[in-house]
């Protein structure tokens, strides 16, 4: 493995620690919050999303 691209695992190991840390304090509300949204527009849980993407999917 090339050093740029091991340094770079790296980082994004240690984002997703630390974001897997801050998840770990929230209860299961903050995890479902949705923003208010205008009349009509999809509803969508941006915490929740952020949190199944970071973890890899």
């Amino acid at each position: 493995m090339n050093n740029e691209l091991y340094h770079y695992l790296l980082r994004l190991d240690n984002s997703r620690h630390i974001v897997r840390e801050f998840v770990r304090g929230l209860l299961a509300e903050g995890l479902n919050w949705t923003p208010e949204l205008p009349a009509g527009a999809d509803p969508m849980n941006p915490i929740g999303a952020l949190v199944v993407h970071l973890d890899g999917a």
